[in-house]
């Protein structure tokens, strides 16, 4: 399957607005502290098209031979309930693992996320994936202070943040 990031909506309800729009905030402000706008497009072959960060959706994808599929993330109730991203650890997976992580604290009441680069073994601590670490530097460095662990619910393993 491929290097992959997944995340899946808890319950088709309408998400608390207040939330997106406080996520939607903080993603562009950290984002724009961040390579990410050089490095990402709309699409890979659309290199000139900036990537999207709005208050319906958030979607990008490495720019030309960097990219692999485009990472979508959807607020409206007619948004799929499971989605993923295979980025082959291609240069913006940091950035996916960037909004997954801030997608998870902000809106963990409403979706899941998991990801083949993380793992919890039955008898040892949780194990991330370079990226998924680096991220969290990068949100605790811009005022989210929190840690992240894993926790196994409807029989997958799940990305959590304690606040």
């Amino acid at each position: 399957m491929g290097y992959t990031h997944y995340w899946n909506r808890k319950e088709k309800k309408p998400i608390d607005r207040n939330l997106v729009s406080t996520m939607v905030n903080k993603t562009q402000q950290i984002l724009k502290s961040t390579d990410f706008f050089n490095l990402c497009s709309y699409e890979s072959d659309m290199v000139l098209t900036p990537p999207i960060i709005g208050k319906d959706f958030i979607r990008f994808n490495g720019k030309g031979e960097s990219g692999h599929e485009t990472f979508y993330l959807g607020f409206m109730s007619s948004d799929r309930d499971f989605n993923f991203c295979k980025t082959a650890h291609k240069n913006y997976d940091f950035y996916v693992c960037v909004v997954l992580l801030l997608l998870v604290y902000y809106l963990d009441d409403y979706f899941f996320v998991r990801s083949d680069g993380f793992e919890k073994p039955e008898s040892d601590y949780p194990k991330f994936d370079s990226n998924w670490l680096e991220a969290k530097i990068l949100l605790n460095q811009n005022g989210l202070n929190f840690e992240i662990n894993l926790t196994g619910e409807n029989g997958y393993t799940n990305l959590v943040v304690k606040k």
